[in-house]
Formats: structure tokens, C-alpha cells, sequence
């Protein structure tokens, strides 16, 4: 995946151009996830989706479940109800570049 982004624990920003994950961000406790995926800046064309990491796997391999799916501009808020970590799968990418944000934001 051809994607530039910034990173912390708390939030991630960047760009999508071509398919793979992003990296993800850790979200203690009983938080919010405010997700942002903008497909018309730069004329995205393609398939996005949330995921919620499940647990660690064979080997300590992280496994992730997909929460939701995106083929245009988003932004949301997801509940998240225990501490875990989310990342972006990009699985299409036909043209364009998605810029994104995945911020933990504060309790409910």
C-alpha cells in the first residue's frame, strides 16, 4: 500500500492510493472513534473499510473483523466498548487517492 500517513496511538492521518492497511490506533477503554474517509478531494474510486482488531491469533498475529464499509465520503462516530485498536483496509483502489483520519476520542 502506497499510503503516507502521521501516527500516534490516538490518531492516524493520511492518504490511500492503492490497496493494503493502515497502521492502527489504540483506543483504551469505553471511547469514541471518530472515522473521516474523504473519496471526492483527489476523485477517489474504491472499497474502505473499519476494522476492529478481535484478538491476537496463531504466532501473535493480530486477526481484525470488519465493523464498516465505505465507497464514498464518510464521517462517523463508532462506540467502542472495550480497549482494542482499529485500523483502515483498503481492498479497491481503481483511481484517485482517499485522505483519512482515525482519531480515539474522549468517553462516552
Amino acid at each position: 500500500m502506497a499510503n503516507t500517513e502521521t501516527a500516534n496511538r490516538s490518531k492516524i492521518v493520511g492518504t490511500i492510493d492503492s490497496t493494503g492497511q493502515t497502521s492502527s490506533i489504540t483506543v483504551m477503554g469505553s471511547r469514541l472513534v471518530d472515522v473521516s474517509v474523504d473519496y471526492d478531494t483527489n476523485s477517489f474510486v474504491g472499497t474502505i473499510i473499519l476494522q476492529r482488531e478481535t484478538n491476537t491469533g496463531a504466532l501473535n498475529v493480530p486477526e481484525f473483523q470488519n465493523v464498516e464499509t465505505y465507497t464514498s465520503s464518510t464521517e462517523k462516530v463508532v462506540r467502542s466498548a472495550a480497549p482494542t485498536r482499529y485500523r483502515l483496509d483498503c481492498t479497491v483502489a481503481s483511481s484517485g487517492t482517499a485522505e483519512f483520519a482515525l482519531t480515539a476520542g474522549n468517553r462516552e
